[in-house]
Order: C-alpha cells, then structure tokens, then sequence
C-alpha cells in the first residue's frame, strides 16, 4: 500500500506547522510544489515489485468552476516501484513554483500498472481503467492553502494492498492468475499530520518481519508491514487521537487506543505479539479412563477454573466433572465415573469470570462449544 507525497514547498495558511523556504511571512510571489511518493504496502511478503507509470499529475484550484480549473504540474511520465516506498520512505516526483491559492483536487494519469509476485515467471501487467485519459481523482480534505515563500506538503497515500485486487489465491495450488487494478489513494496535509512509528516483536524481543500494522477512523486507513527488523512507520496521518493495530499470520491482534498524533512529530508505539492460545484436541486413554485431556496450543498459566466452567457429555448424558487439573499445555479433568469402549463423549468449556485457562503471557482461551473427545479405551 504505497503513498504518493505530494510537498507543496509555498505557504500553507490552513497549516500550523509550516517550514519556511524563503520567509517568514507570505509574498505576493508564487509558491513552488514538491510532489513525493511514499507506500503503504501491499503483503509485502508476496510482492517483488509494484510499478506505476504517471504521465502527468494535474491540480485543481478550489472553487474555481470557470472553464478548466486545472493546472498542470508535471507533464514528464515517471515510473516508480511502490515496494521500495515504505516505513517512512518518499521520493519526490515534483518540485516547481505554482500559483497561490488553495487546491482541494489532483489528478494522476497512470498509463500502466505492474506487479511482480516472487516465485511467478512473469510479471502482471493491468489495465488502467480510464487512467491515462480521464486521470484518477484524489481529493484533498480539507484544501490545502498555497502561499509564496513558504512550506507545504501533501501526502498521497496510495493503498496497494487495495489497489492491486488479487484473482485466485496465493495458497492455493492454481495459484495467482491475474489483478485488477482499482487505485485507491488517500490525501493527508502533511504540514498538519505526525507519525506513527515503532517495532513489532514477539514475546522473545524476536522481530515480526511482514507484521501488518494499520489505523482507521472515518475515511482513514492507513497501512504498513514491519520490515526484516520488525521496525514500522505511519506516515502522513492527521493530528488527533487514534487507535492502532498490528497482527502477524500465527500471533494475537494487539490494539493500543487513545494514541496521540501531533503535528510534524513522531509518536512511538511498539507492539508487543503474543502466540494465541486455542483449543487443539481432547482424548481420553485406555490407561486412565476417568481422566479427560484437553490439549492447548501453548503451555498453561497455573489459573485453574472451577469444575463448573467444563461440561462433559458421554453418550449425549452429562458425566460429573470432580476435578480440574493444569499440567504444560494440557487441562485434565477427572470425570465421576470412567467411560468404556465406544462411548461417544463431547466437551464443552465456557470461559469463566475469574480463573480462566490463558498462557503465561496473558492469552486468554476462547469458551469452546461442545467438540468431539477421542475414545481410546479399549474395553
């Protein structure tokens, strides 16, 4: 998911946190742009490159409906890789003066779209759909205020993870046959946003390379994956109170909320990324037939719940569950009577207030309907 930094180096009046480039008041002069690009990545682990070549970048000038009201600020076609943009990486597309004013609207003409998954010969080549003649639209909210002899920037977010729309299934054994491209950007006043930016680690201060960390409230999303160090950054995200997320394939959702953004300013938040913890199997053996084990993705905390948060049934009837017992990753239940050979036995744990089953680390088990218990006793 890649952004598009558009910087515009004039004076940004609806910004607090202007850099000057000439003075500290506006001129009557013009201001000049600087048009950057920055990702906010797709799978990263998949991809090899994601390639757009713009052909012109155009700017509306608000509230003006006379005529044309665009100007253009680049007629050059460049093409970038958007797998090289992330983390906090930009590279800058434009850099001119233009007219004051406000402007509330670019148009990208994309002439053509590529992505390269690794391990697949060839590369996909996509349509644009009317990219190159009408140009794709991105707003800008609210407009940003171009004056002579100062500093803006503006960043365009452009979301490769949704713009680049996956046809099979990179698991599947037919595999990946084909993209659409649907281009979804975001415009963020860079001037007035902060960032977002730490590490991903497991349990063991490991890092989780690929971990996809993310924010969303209203019309924002933002995404990015941890790199091989585990390190991310959100970049371009409006000032305010947000909550964040990150996950990695094989380890619990971590959310943090009330996060503050400030203005041109860094915020560090690093996660922290524990195994879940969840329901594998349940047996009971020929050598201990009254005991019940129920076995646990990860070793147990020594937080042992009341009998009456398990119900074992043997042949459809409720057997009386006398005692409870953690050892590693297993829970043992002692069942009032032993089951005998072809009893069909069910449990079921609901998750109680105090008590319940969880890993060291904090994971707490999910209540379990009632699942199937392997009968291995013999007679």
């Amino acid at each position: 998911m890649k952004k598009l930094i558009f910087a515009f180096l004039a004076a940004a009046a609806l910004l607090s946190g202007c850099n000057k480039t000439e003075t500290n008041t506006p001129n009557s002069g013009p201001g000049k742009l600087s048009v950057r690009i920055t990702d906010d990545p797709f799978n990263i682990s998949f991809v090899e490159s994601a390639t757009v070549t713009i052909s012109k970048i155009e700017l509306r000038k608000a509230g003006n409906n006379d005529g044309n009201p665009f100007i253009v600020i680049s007629d050059n076609a460049m093409t970038v890789d958007l797998v090289d943009l992330r983390n906090g990486i930009t590279t800058e597309l434009v850099n001119l003066e233009i007219p004051q004013g406000s402007y509330d609207l670019v148009r990208l003409y994309v002439d053509e779209a590529g992505l390269k998954i690794k391990d697949v010969a060839e590369a996909f080549h996509l349509k644009v759909p009317s990219g190159s003649q009408t140009g794709i639209k991105v707003f800008i909210s609210p407009a940003i205020l171009v004056q002579g002899g100062l500093t803006s920037e503006l960043l365009l977010d452009f979301d490769l993870s949704r713009s680049f729309v996956m046809r099979g299934n990179m698991s599947h054994s037919a595999g990946v046959n084909g993209f659409i491209f649907k281009p979804c950007i975001r415009a963020t006043n860079n001037t007035t946003a902060g960032r977002i930016e730490g590490f991903v680690k497991d349990q063991n201060s490991v890092p989780l390379a690929d971990a996809k960390v993310w924010v969303q409230k209203d019309t924002v999303f933002a995404t990015t994956f941890a790199d091989a160090a585990g390190h991310y950054a959100l970049i371009g995200i409006p000032a305010g109170i947000w909550s964040v997320h990150a996950t990695q394939t094989g380890y619990d959702t971590v959310s943090v909320a009330n996060i503050e953004v400030f203005p041109g300013n860094k915020t560090q938040q690093d996660f922290i990324l524990a195994n879940p913890l969840y329901f594998v199997s349940a047996v009971i053996e020929n050598a201990t037939p009254d005991k019940l084990e129920m076995t646990y993705s990860l070793t147990l905390a020594d937080s042992v719940p009341a009998v009456s948060a398990f119900t074992v049934k043997v042949n459809s009837v409720v057997r009386s569950v006398t005692a409870v017992a953690i050892n590693n990753a297993k829970v043992l239940l002692t069942l009032a009577s032993p089951v005998v050979k072809g009893d069909v036995i069910t449990v079921e744990y609901i998750k109680p207030s105090v008590n319940q089953l969880q890993a060291p680390a904090g994971s707490k088990a999910d209540s379990l309907t009632p699942k199937n218990v392997t009968n291995n006793v013999a007679q």
